[in-house]
């Protein structure tokens, strides 16, 4: 235990040997002795978000779910088990993650504090916005697999091998899951052929999932009228729109949903922002 004797913004931790020798550090993880309720997350940024009273959480988020190449993709079971044995790996926004907060520590902190999971998968695809690459054949086989995983990792039973898993992080009983995500903001015809081999997949092993597809990155357009009748075709649940627009865009959308087919997915708008001329952050804006 390590006891400041005095506030720092800058502080940082050396390590020196009275010996001249070859000292190999594997994991170091600075972490303060009391988290909420025990599971590792810091306890002042936990209460704040318990203040906004959520009833859902949508994780691990948006473009980290896609990656920017197949090696950044990112996939459930890189981010379980014991947090120094967790392969790192670097995000779209060019910096590192060692997914400390993982899969797991997101199911705790949903439980925690009574949010619902919404758990967002890699549906075969990269990030189009920076290139994107189609798996095929065995990665995208893959991809589906540790989907499934993920799944029998919340719902499982401890006798199953990824429940076993579960239980051995503290946490025998199952999770609730009722909610996945199948890719982020993706578009064109090479999303639906990927996404039905999930639904497909999803349905016949938990057909009480509710599945969330995409209506891709923009709130209109051709990519937009293209992939509703599709999701309606493929029986999604739920289809998420983001919207990163101007004010005139928002306030000019009162009437939205009026003409809405009742018969076909829920809306779910999972991303939103109102960026007004130079993303001003201004009270206009909010």
């Amino acid at each position: 235990i390590l006891v400041s004797d005095g506030d720092c913004e800058n502080a940082s931790l050396v390590i020196r040997s009275q010996e001249e020798c070859e000292v190999l550090f594997g994991f170091i993880s600075l972490m303060p002795g009391k988290t909420y309720n025990g599971h590792g997350l810091r306890l002042d940024l936990v209460e704040k978000l318990k203040g906004l009273s959520p009833r859902f959480m949508r994780f691990p988020g948006g473009c980290i779910v896609e990656g920017s190449t197949l090696s950044t993709v990112m996939m459930f079971k890189n981010t379980i088990g014991p947090v120094w044995e967790r392969p790192g790996h670097q995000l779209v926004w060019h910096y590192r993650s060692y997914n400390g907060l993982g899969y797991h520590e997101y199911l705790q902190l949903c439980e925690d504090l009574d949010m619902e999971p919404l758990y967002v998968c890699n549906c075969g695809m990269t990030c189009q916005g920076r290139r994107g690459t189609l798996l095929v054949e065995e990665e995208l086989d893959e991809m589906l697999e540790d989907t499934l995983n993920a799944i029998e990792y919340a719902l499982g039973p401890v006798d199953s091998k990824w429940g076993r898993q579960r239980a051995a992080m503290g946490h025998p009983a199952p999770f609730n899951l009722e909610f996945i995500g199948i890719g982020n903001e993706q578009w064109g015809e090479e999303y639906p052929e990927r996404l039905e081999p999930f639904i497909k997949a999803i349905r016949k092993v938990h057909p009480e999932i509710k599945i969330v597809g995409s209506s891709g990155p923009n709130s209109e357009g051709k990519y937009f009228d293209y992939l509703w009748p599709e999701m309606k075709r493929l029986k999604a649940d739920l289809v998420d729109e983001h919207f990163y627009r101007p004010e005139s865009w928002f306030l000019a959308q009162g009437a939205r949903y009026d003409n809405y087919d009742r018969k076909g997915p829920k809306v779910f708008a999972g991303e939103y922002a109102c960026h007004g001329k130079g993303k001003k952050w201004n009270h206009f804006n909010a």
